[in-house]
């Protein structure tokens, strides 16, 4: 009779035990989502970059799953810290599918260039194709360019409009136009970001509607301008 209580009791901690393990008391462990207090169960990962001309800081930045630039319910998003870095938990299945965009808002966010606030709102992104698990996912000018050529389909891929541009704006070769050109002290590109930012800023007036939300055809149609402007695309 002894063995048999002794049996019972181990096969009692050996359940409670296994449920412990299954149900991992709502936590995650790794990149699984736990399941049972509130978990999805989907597997994630942690996505992260910057935001520049110079660093940006407060910008709102997220997976815009739908493309119109702007951050809807359900979409990953975070605000950039002191440096413009900034990290979005996405779903494996999400990573290279859809592009990252980050608003600066006027008054909102702040130029590390200058510690102060942006004078205008800036929209930039970078594209599906250049999103990494493991890099460092910066969001420029030079990305936001890169995006809208490659959406263009002019293009036959994301590296044929990389080079183009670089050729176009007579950067040196092996230059990424990607890269993040603030912590490589590339002051030629920090310059040339600059100014794109400036035109950016000066017409985002035109791609507002009146209820505040962003025209996305508006906004591309502006960015193409630019673009045809510095380079003749």
């Amino acid at each position: 009779m002894k063995n048999l209580i002794l049996f019972l009791q181990g096969k009692a901690l050996l359940v409670i035990f296994i449920g412990l393990i299954t149900t991992g008391c709502g936590s995650t462990v790794g990149d699984i989502a736990g399941v049972g207090s509130g978990g999805t169960g989907s597997l994630t990962k942690p996505v992260s970059g910057n935001v520049a001309d110079g660093y940006l800081v407060n910008a709102s930045v997220f997976l815009d799953k739908n493309a119109n630039y702007q951050k809807d319910t359900g979409e990953p998003g975070a605000t950039t810290g002191a440096n413009g870095e900034y990290t979005l938990q996405l779903d494996l299945a999400d990573i290279g599918k859809y592009p990252i965009v980050a608003v600066a808002a006027r008054g909102i966010a702040i130029d590390r260039d200058t510690n102060q606030p942006v004078t205008d709102t800036y929209i930039f992104s970078i594209h599906k194709d250049s999103i990494s698990e493991s890099g460092v996912n910066f969001i420029s000018p030079f990305s936001t360019l890169l995006r809208e050529m490659a959406e263009t389909g002019k293009y036959g891929n994301l590296s044929d409009a990389k080079e183009t541009l670089r050729a176009r704006m007579g950067v040196p070769s092996g230059v990424d136009l990607t890269g993040d050109y603030i912590a490589s002290q590339n002051s030629a590109l920090h310059s040339t970001a600059k100014n794109i930012t400036l035109l950016i800023g000066g017409d985002m007036g035109q791609i507002f509607n009146p209820n505040g939300s962003i025209d996305a055809k508006r906004y591309r149609n502006m960015i193409g301008a630019i673009l045809n402007t510095l380079i003749g695309l």
